[in-house]
């Protein structure tokens, strides 16, 4: 087997939703999918050859991988389902491995939470910041917006950078789609106006040749790691969320250890561009899902594991050194707890002493305490200056403004959301007139929260100001 590595930039932002739905908030993808790949060179070489066709792109001897950010020039992968960090950290950032012997004592220390977003590798862990825009249908009749026609796209980001592998049986198939990837193209939804342009690059002069790998057991088990999402299939066809060890190229007879394993699925539709109509919905096990099996000897084991591996899924590592804890240590180092950034150097603090550790938690523990007290005040002065206009407002009204600001990340994009004239959540529906007299004052006090603290403080003022009036609408039963 052959690979090519290629390096993807987003010349624009590109939208690839999570969901093939059209009506209320649809988050983009955290990464591009394989099939995005496969479907720019099918463009390109589908049909020329019928022979060639069939194994390119209906066969598994081509593989287009996914495509994770890449941080400090270096490739990412996605978040493992076994690490768990402090809910309330504390300033305790320790990533620790579920299922470990030792994982109960470290359940003491306080209330462990499952990881499950984003990326990371040696350099650091990041989560993609995705951007937000609300778009209007355009009337070419009467040159103006289509009446009830708006919709929200969220997006990865303009000039980040990514990396995906290729990996064929022949190198002459390799080189082929080569040629056809590189270059500029266009993915994902609204390709013929401001989104979708990426430019696919590959620095190797030469394939590289990947041969047959085996691994041994550690502590008489064997680590599966989900890279890309798998799709496991009965022998009726049908959706299989129990895989077995001969699932994954291993000895029949090896069993599973459900304590130590961590797998979630999610299910998905995929348009279809040819014949211009969605596909069969896929039920599939999530990236980042982890299997441990009991094994004393040294096997031979795969790249790709299920169906659809020429669009990406089933790629699997075996025992991979992020997985595996140091002397038994229930603690992982694998640079999952430093901040990263898409592409940028991450930038590396010294840990004070351990005499200083004490007084900086402290310190900081007082900080965050005077911050969120003095927030609290100041929203509910807020309120009590301002009940007058707001009591006329119902309870489910300030619900959806809490979740509002809860799905939100940056305030620029909840104002256009709630305060846009004309067309806002706060400006039109049943409910307007409702809010004609309290709107102002409302965006008015969130312009000053963002401009004095930031994007993070006034999502959480937003938060607590609606929860507090929709508390006093309830006992009033508005």
């Amino acid at each position: 087997m052959f690979s090519y590595i290629f390096k993807c930039t987003l010349k624009s932002d590109i939208v690839l939703s999570q969901t093939s739905a059209t009506e209320g908030f649809h988050k983009s993808l955290d990464y591009i999918p394989g099939v995005k790949f496969l479907g720019i060179t099918a463009k390109a070489l589908y049909g020329k050859d019928e022979s060639q066709t069939q194994r390119l792109f209906h066969s598994t001897k081509v593989q287009f991988g996914n495509a994770y950010p890449l941080v400090n020039s270096k490739p990412t992968t996605p978040t493992p389902f076994s690490y768990r960090q402090r809910k309330v950290k504390n300033g305790d950032e320790a990533v620790y491995l579920f299922g470990h012997e030792d994982f109960a004592i470290a359940e003491e220390g306080g209330q462990l939470k499952q990881q499950r977003a984003g990326f990371f590798n040696n350099f650091g862990k990041v989560e993609i910041d995705q951007n937000f825009s609300i778009k209007s249908a355009y009337d070419e009749d009467k040159r103006k917006s289509k009446d009830s026609q708006m919709y929200g796209y969220f997006s990865l980001p303009k000039n980040s950078q990514w990396q995906f592998e290729v990996t064929a049986e022949q190198v002459e198939d390799l080189q082929q789609i080569k040629e056809a990837l590189q270059g500029t193209h266009r993915v994902g939804r609204s390709r013929a106006s401001q989104y979708g342009l990426i430019e696919i690059t590959c620095e190797d002069l030469q394939c590289k040749e990947i041969t047959t790998q085996k691994v041994k057991p550690i502590h008489g088990k064997i680590w599966v790691y989900a890279q890309s999402d798998c799709c496991f299939l009965d022998e009726f066809g049908l959706p299989n969320f129990n895989p077995q060890a001969s699932d994954f190229g291993l000895p029949a007879d090896l069993e599973l250890d459900p304590e130590k394993t961590q797998s979630r699925n999610h299910s998905y539709r995929l348009w279809n561009g040819k014949r211009n109509t969605l596909d069969a919905e896929r039920q599939v096990t999530s990236k980042g899902s982890v299997w441990v099996f009991d094994c004393d000897q040294e096997v031979e084991v795969p790249f790709f594991v299920g169906a659809f591996q020429a669009e990406g899924l089933g790629r699997v590592l075996f025992n991979p050194s992020f997985l595996i804890a140091e002397a038994g240590a229930v603690v992982i180092d694998s640079g999952f707890n430093k901040k990263g950034a898409i592409d940028q150097q991450t930038e590396h603090t010294v840990k004070p002493d351990e005499k200083d550790a004490l007084l900086q938690f402290l310190n900081l523990q007082q900080q965050q305490a005077k911050e969120q007290n003095d927030t609290e005040k100041d929203a509910m002065k807020f309120i009590q200056e301002n009940d007058h206009e707001f009591k006329m407002i119902g309870a489910s009204q300030w619900g959806h403004i809490r979740k509002s600001a809860k799905q939100f990340k940056k305030y620029k994009d909840l104002k256009t959301y709630l305060f846009t004239d004309g067309w806002g959540y706060l400006y039109h529906g049943v409910n307007e007139h409702k809010w004609r007299r309290s709107r102002k004052t409302l965006e008015e006090k969130a312009d000053q929260i963002c401009n004095s603290h930031g994007d993070q403080v006034t999502m959480e003022y937003l938060q607590f100001v609606a929860s507090e009036i929709a508390k006093r609408c309830k006992k009033e039963n508005l």
